[in-house]
Order: C-alpha cells, then sequence, then structure tokens
C-alpha cells in the first residue's frame, strides 16, 4: 500500500478539530428548505448558520471562500446504509442486544468516499438478512475512532419483515417471540418492587446479562429508539403496520420498491419512509400480459408520502445521492422534492431535521461548494464543510487526481 491517503486523514484530524468560523461569498445558494439565491453569502459562526444574506461581513480570524459561479448546498444525508461494517449481518437471526458500534471499521474506504462525494450524516444500520439485527448510529464519515464520528448513539433498531431463510410465517413467529419476550421483561421489571442485588455473585451476573440482552428491545418498547423495518413486498407493510400497533413502538419503513400495491397504507401511517436503491421494478400486470414498470417514488409522492432515498456504494449510478435525486426527476418527481430526499427529508426520518439537511439560520454549518448544480450530472464537490470546518478540498485530494490522471492535482 503506497500512502494512507491524504483526504482520509484530514478528515480523521477534522474529527477532534473545534468549529471554525467560515464565510462563503458570491454563491449561488441552495437551502432546499426554501427559494434557490442567485447570488448571496453565507455565514457560519461557531459552527452553525449564523446569517444568509448579500454583503455579510466577517473579522480577521474568519476563513472567506469565494464561491462565484459555483453552488452552495447542505451537505447530502444518507438515511440508511449497512456500508462501513466488517459484516452487515450477525450469525444468529434475533440479536437486539448487538450494536453496529463493534462492527464499523473508521478506515473503510467508504466513509474517505464519503467525504469526497459530500454525504455528512451516515446512519448506518444492520443489514436486512436478519429478524432483529441490533442498534443503528449515525455518523459523520469524519474521526479516529467511531465515538469521535458519532452523531447519535444507538437511536435505532433494525427489523425485517423478509426471511433470510424460511418463510414469512416463521419470520412473523421470531418477531412475535422477541417482542413478547421484551414486553414480558418490561412488565416485570417495572413491578419489581425491589431490584437491589440479591448477594449472589452468580445470580446478580446472570440477570445483568439478562438485562443487557433485554434492553434494547425494551427502550423499543418505551419508544427511546425508533425501528426501521425493512419491507419486501405489500404483505410486509401490512404486517409491520400491525406489529408497531400492537406493541407501540415507534418505526420507519424501509421499502423494496414491490411494496408499491400498499401505497395507501403507507400514507394513512402518516410517516416519512426510506427507499432501498433500487426503486422501481418491472412486473407483469395480470390485466394486460404485458411488462409493466413501477416507480414506488412516483406513486408514493401522489399519496402525499415523503421519503428519503438511500444509495448503494457499490453500484456505479446508485453510488451517488445526487444520481439518485436525478433519478427520481427522471420519474416526475418534482425538483425540490428529489434534493429534500436526500438532504432535508433524510435528515427527519432519522431525527435530525431540527439540525442537519438544510441550510437556515441556527442548524449545523454542513455544506457542500459544488462545481455545478447538483442535479447537473457534472457537480463535483469542490470544497466539503462540517460545522464549519473545511474538511475537503477537490485541489488537494491525491486520489481523485491519480483516478483522473490529472498529474499536477489542479482539477
Amino acid at each position: 500500500m503506497r500512502i494512507l491517503r491524504p483526504i482520509i486523514a484530514c478528515a480523521f484530524l477534522a474529527g477532534l478539530m473545534p468549529a471554525q468560523d467560515l464565510l462563503i461569498r458570491n454563491a449561488r445558494l441552495i437551502p432546499v428548505s426554501g427559494p434557490e439565491n442567485a447570488k448571496t453569502d453565507l455565514l457560519i459562526r461557531d459552527g452553525r448558520v449564523s446569517a444568509i444574506g448579500e454583503g455579510l461581513k466577517a473579522d480577521l480570524s474568519t476563513l472567506v471562500i469565494d464561491a462565484a459561479g459555483r453552488a452552495v448546498m447542505p451537505a447530502y444525508v444518507l438515511a440508511a446504509t449497512s456500508e462501513g461494517l466488517d459484516r452487515p449481518n450477525e450469525n444468529m437471526e434475533v440479536t437486539p442486544f448487538v450494536s453496529v458500534l463493534d462492527s464499523i471499521d473508521p478506515t473503510r474506504p467508504f466513509f474517505d468516499d464519503s467525504v469526497r462525494d459530500g454525504v455528512y450524516s451516515i446512519h448506518i444500520l444492520p443489514g436486512d438478512r436478519t429478524v432483529i439485527g441490533g442498534s443503528g448510529r449515525v455518523l459523520r464519515p469524519t474521526g479516529r475512532v467511531v465515538e469521535d464520528m458519532t452523531i447519535v448513539p444507538d437511536g435505532s433498531i433494525k427489523i425485517s419483515m423478509v426471511p433470510p431463510q424460511g418463510n414469512r410465517a416463521s419470520q412473523m413467529a421470531k418477531l412475535r417471540s422477541a417482542f413478547d419476550d421484551a414486553k414480558r421483561y418490561l412488565d416485570n421489571k417495572e413491578a419489581a418492587a425491589d431490584s437491589r442485588p440479591s448477594g449472589s455473585l452468580k445470580l446478580d451476573m446472570d440477570r445483568l446479562a439478562i438485562d443487557r440482552r433485554r434492553e434494547t428491545m425494551a427502550r423499543l418498547l418505551k419508544k427511546q429508539v425508533t425501528a426501521f423495518t425493512y419491507c419486501g413486498e405489500p404483505g410486509d407493510v401490512i404486517r409491520a403496520l400491525a406489529l408497531a400497533t400492537e406493541f407501540g413502538y415507534e418505526q420507519r419503513l424501509v421499502l423494496a420498491p414491490g411494496t408499491w400495491k400498499a401505497a395507501d397504507l403507507i400514507a394513512a401511517d402518516k410517516r416519512p419512509v426510506v427507499l432501498t436503491p433500487e426503486m422501481d421494478v418491472e412486473e407483469m400486470d395480470p390485466e394486460t400480459g404485458k411488462m409493466v414498470r413501477r416507480e414506488l417514488p412516483a406513486i408514493l409522492h401522489k399519496k402525499g408520502v415523503a421519503f428519503a432515498a438511500t444509495a448503494r456504494p457499490t453500484s456505479l449510478g446508485q453510488r451517488y445521492l445526487w444520481y439518485q435525486a436525478g433519478s427520481l426527476v427522471r420519474m416526475g418527481i418534482p425538483r425540490d422534492v428529489a434534493l429534500r430526499s436526500v438532504t432535508l427529508t433524510a435528515a427527519e426520518v432519522i431525527g435530525l431535521g431540527k439540525t442537519k439537511g438544510s441550510i437556515e439560520i441556527g442548524k449545523d454549518g454542513d455544506v457542500l461548494i459544488l462545481s455545478d448544480d447538483p442535479l447537473s450530472g457534472r457537480a463535483w464537490v469542490d470544497s466539503g464543510v462540517i460545522e464549519g470546518r473545511v474538511i475537503y478540498e477537490r485541489r488537494s485530494d491525491r486520489r481523485l487526481t491519480e483516478v483522473l490522471g490529472l498529474g499536477d492535482g489542479k482539477n
């Protein structure tokens, strides 16, 4: 291995640096939360957006970037992914007691690519080949260790309605058993008059181990964490909604395109959803016998459902959130809705809508300075900013220089 890529090292260091004051001048501002502005300034102070307008002033200690001819928008938000893990699924099917904390590898190229691509809030969850997969975590792609990268620790849990093996009846039986067990544990714990140590080391250690294994499910039932529930077909949606109603927990549906027939139920639930990277499916129309393409985002948009688009780094096109947003526009989704799906709506889905996903006064200064319009297909991230700190500059990206064969790094 020749070098540890400089952009990674820079990003790791950024996770430990204090917030920086930054003034971006003459930008074409795309705030996502409101109308675009052809030419304006943006001031970030103490890590948060402090002012937006023309002719803003700053003191001598403030870094100034002239963004004339370039677009400025909020950093992308990835609402759900299993990338960055050493393995996406545990061997056992019901593992609510595990956390992605123990499986995230900060040195994986995924985080390097996320810095380069402008994805600065990443919700990492266990994979879909599970029943209950354990706790997820929201990270920024910068920091030496996972704790430095963490934005929200263990605020979610992964559930799958699609069986990794067997059938959906057995999947539901395992899910119901886990929820019933958690409910009994919670009821017994709340009813216990005395929870002091018994005096028996073995008994107390056994009880502690049981508590730890069941605590995440108990937190779900107490609405302290949110379930992200993967559904592959309409019946999965029906069962997921029924299960959440019965046990009274919060959930966000993660929808494969085959769930389109359940659009009315999804709309009635009145919660934003997460789309898998594959957003359409071809199937035979039973009435005409012809192959028909079903575009889940277009169907949901017509029903008034808010959704977050996601990406798959291992797929050339689907790796990029801008590409996914552009695909939505090709499906007939309005531009503003498409951009929100990879920024503000994605942030709202993971509980960060008040701090991430748009450029507004008081929000975190996570912004991108782009070489072109984000949906043009020609846009590069020229500079990436997290809480006012410039954590990426394309002109200094040696890996990109090597890939494109630019030689001197001036691109």
